[in-house]
């Protein structure tokens, strides 16, 4: 295995919710005025820097580095509201095996 690999799945054990929010605390996402509305929209601003990348021809690496911002975002949301974001994926993925293909919607 090589030493990047290593060094990855080390971050991905250690890069918990906890430890994301603490250091976008430190950096000042989470003043004492903070509200839900303001972590929504910060998720829904990485969101749309990843769009940007792409319309704009960026590359993958830009576009990743976005959604990987948007990933973060929904993780100090989570621990803000001491929730626990990977037991709801977890529990959304094994529900979404049982949907409908679709789930009745039309394809965007």
């Amino acid at each position: 295995m090589s030493r990047d690999r290593i060094n990855i799945e080390f971050a991905q054990n250690a890069l918990t919710q906890k430890v994301v929010y603490e250091l976008a605390k430190a950096q000042g996402f989470y003043p004492e005025n903070w509200t839900l509305n303001d972590g929504l929209v910060g998720v829904h601003s990485e969101v749309s820097e990843a769009n940007d990348a792409f319309v704009h021809g960026m590359g993958n690496e830009k576009i990743v580095e976005e959604l990987g911002d948007t990933v973060m975002r929904c993780m100090g949301i989570a621990e803000h509201l001491g929730l626990d974001i990977f037991q709801a994926i977890f529990e959304k993925h094994i529900k979404n095996h049982s949907r409908e293909f679709l789930h009745g919607k039309v394809r965007i």
